[in-house]
């Protein structure tokens, strides 16, 4: 409930709350964290407290008394502060991280406490001693962008220090970041006591990839992120009133695409290729409801709040994060978002050179925290297969990515593309089970887009790559269901349902995959199993592809439930791509008789045939063959003569239905 607290069981609006004080002013905020702090405590905990704390009391506490600061936050790694003035803010700013280097010089590179700070003057609402507000936001931004050991500073802060600083500072340019509307101005503040009283032109540094990469907005920040997230305003929770479906009882979640702001479109498979592993590694365990790939990245590229999101998509955790890539470096931001309350279960930051095995290393990290904090266990060993293990360099692992983005866009011309593209990555990498899975479909596809001048080769091709991929990955769960549908296109129905179950064993909870091994149980002649797993493979994936919802009314009319399989025909007929709405018509030309209005009936054909004149009884079966059902079928052959669809195309070619 927006703006209400809860009290004794009952929300309380923040009106009601009598005895809390508000106010707001222009304050100087500081924001500061360690630089990965949840590697240092892995590594040594014990001592990197220990160090900390002496830190705490023997610098930066009296630094802050010193400057007139006040710490209105502290975590673990981090902590918010406010200050009189900017001039004080920068100055202890400043005094801390030109000591720090001196007090971890004992430690190797990698063990050292390294702070980054953000510093910005802005408008803040202080409410009961604490702070909130676009000013914080900023700071929290300009924090994330600082260098280990380094500092950050808004321009509105820059220009409060013109004339009163004997510090250099390096102008970042204005840069937009996430939930802010405006472009904020960012500048580095040079530590070097040689560079006093510099002030370095952006333009001077557009050709140094290390400040590139500065100038890319970092969304997160390392567990500080927690507390602050908790507190802030401008999260509204999920309305459960709002939800289009009910929550699941076990924890659901929906892993969003990860935002590329590296200004390059080209690293976009990057982020997706991540997102996508997360989203399969999670879909392995039993304990966990996790929305398909379609249906969460359905949100990319868009502004919508996370709140709105989750009411959506029916799931009460929303993972969301970005990667950034420099030459050969890469960072992955990750925030673990309860959008039920607003909290915020943790935020991390990973920086790592840039490979497929440190892009594994980010994904298993970051899977493993989604486990912990929603108290699943993660399966050992990772079952769940990814194209990120099959493939060894940067180079070919953009190739393989740009052809997945070209294979979904499930039209011939993209088919074609992507095609082209893996047969190109498997002369290179012939072991990659992910590709010769993928080059499956494209054959498949040959086939179902009418552009295979011999069908039974392109599915013998599709069968071999299949097996091959299983001989690479016997539990690879999408090249098992690849074979089901060769089994049941085939006739081979007892082994198509058994292909069937297996893939259902091993990702259950895979939504596609799930509407996958439906629409095989519906061929094979158990539709209600069918209706079943594509009711669920739905809810894992709200936002399914046109097939999905199509075959799902397809199977209830082979169970005689004509009314709820004409709400979903007629919502196709309306709403879905021009191959579904066609078949759509027909079937609903097909209930039209069956329920004795065969006006209606005709009607819905006389259309289809003013669109498509080769449309034909012919190309219908075609179309139909492979349904176990033949009684099915003879009913729905002959209520589709009755509807005025003519026994053969008029001219030699058919095209499909």
């Amino acid at each position: 409930m927006a703006g209400a607290a809860l009290c004794c069981g009952r929300p309380v609006h923040r009106a009601e709350r009598l005895e809390e004080t508000v106010e707001r002013r222009l304050s100087a905020i500081l924001m500061a964290d360690i630089v990965g702090f949840s590697r240092l405590t892995e590594q040594d905990e014990a001592g990197t407290l220990t160090r900390q704390k002496a830190h705490r009391a023997d610098l930066i506490d009296p630094a802050f008394a010193d400057h007139g600061g006040r710490i209105v936050k502290t975590t673990g790694d981090g902590l918010l502060a406010e200050f009189p003035s900017v001039v004080e803010a920068v100055a202890c700013a400043v005094a801390i991280q030109r000591a720090m280097p001196d007090r971890e010089a004992d430690r190797p590179a990698e063990a050292r406490i390294v702070y980054r700070v953000g510093i910005n003057l802005g408008d803040v609402v202080h409410e009961d001693g604490d702070l909130h507000g676009d000013g914080v936001n900023v700071s929290a931004r300009l924090e994330a962008m600082a260098d280990p050991g380094g500092i950050c500073i808004s321009g509105t802060a820059f220009d409060h220090l013109r004339g009163k600083s004997d510090i250099g500072f390096e102008d970042l340019g204005a840069v937009q970041v996430r939930n802010i509307s405006r472009p904020i101005r960012a500048w580095r503040v040079l530590l070097d006591p040689g560079q006093a009283g510099q002030v370095i032109a952006a333009s001077a540094n557009k050709a140094l990839p290390r400040v590139v990469l500065a100038l890319i907005p970092i969304l997160l920040i390392i567990a500080l992120a927690g507390w602050w997230w908790q507190s802030r305003p401008d999260f509204t929770p999920a309305d459960p009133a709002k939800y289009a479906f009910d929550l699941p009882e076990k924890p659901s979640i929906a892993v969003l695409a990860f935002d590329n702001l590296s200004g390059d479109p080209e690293n976009d498979f990057i982020g997706d290729a991540l997102s996508e592993t997360i989203i399969a590694t999670l879909a392995t365990l039993p304990r966990m409801f996790v929305i398909a790939r379609n249906s969460s990245f359905s949100f990319k590229g868009t502004a919508t709040p996370v709140q709105v999101i989750a009411e959506k998509l029916g799931v009460r955790f929303v993972l969301e994060g970005s990667i950034q890539r420099s030459t050969d470096t890469i960072r992955v931001t990750a925030q673990l978002i309860d959008a039920l309350d607003g909290r915020h279960l943790w935020a991390k930051t990973y920086d790592r050179s840039l490979s497929t095995v440190n892009l594994l290393a980010i994904q298993d990290d970051i899977t493993q925290d989604i486990a912990i904090s929603m108290e699943a266990e993660l399966s050992s060993g990772d079952p769940a297969h990814s194209f990120l293990r099959d493939i060894g360099d940067m180079k070919t692992f953009a190739i393989v990515g740009q052809a997945i983005e070209q294979y979904r866009l499930f039209t011939p011309e993209g088919n074609k593309v992507s095609q082209e593209m893996l047969l190109q990555v498997l002369e290179t990498t012939p072991n990659s089970a992910s590709v010769l899975v993928n080059l499956a479909w494209t054959h498949w596809y040959n086939v179902t887009f009418g552009e295979s001048t011999d069908p039974a080769a392109d599915f013998a091709q599709s069968r071999e790559y299949a097996n091959r991929a299983l001989e690479l990955d016997p539990e690879f769960a999408h090249a098992i269901i690849m074979l089901a549908w060769l089994d049941a296109y085939s006739l081979s129905y007892d082994t198509a349902l058994q292909h069937a179950q297996k893939a259902l064993e091993i990702s259950a909870g895979d939504g596609t995959l799930t509407s996958l091994a439906a629409w095989v149980y519906a061929l094979c002649g158990r539709p209600e199993r069918g209706v079943n797993l594509f009711r669920t493979g739905m809810r894992l994936e709200p936002y399914s592809p046109d097939w999905v919802p199509f075959s799902l009314a397809y199977s209830l009319t082979m169970l005689d439930r004509y009314d709820e399989a004409k709400v979903i025909f007629q919502s196709n007929v309306e709403n879905a791509n021009s191959t579904v709405a066609a078949w759509s018509t027909s079937a609903l030309a097909a209930i039209a008789v069956w329920e004795g209005d065969n006006a209606l009936a005709r009607e819905y054909i006389s259309g289809r045939l003013r669109e498509n004149p080769e449309l034909s009884m012919a190309v219908i079966k075609k179309a139909n063959y492979a349904i176990r059902d033949q009684a099915f079928l003879s009913r729905y052959y002959e209520a589709l003569r009755i509807a005025g669809v003519p026994e053969n195309p008029p001219s030699a070619t058919a095209s499909g239905d």
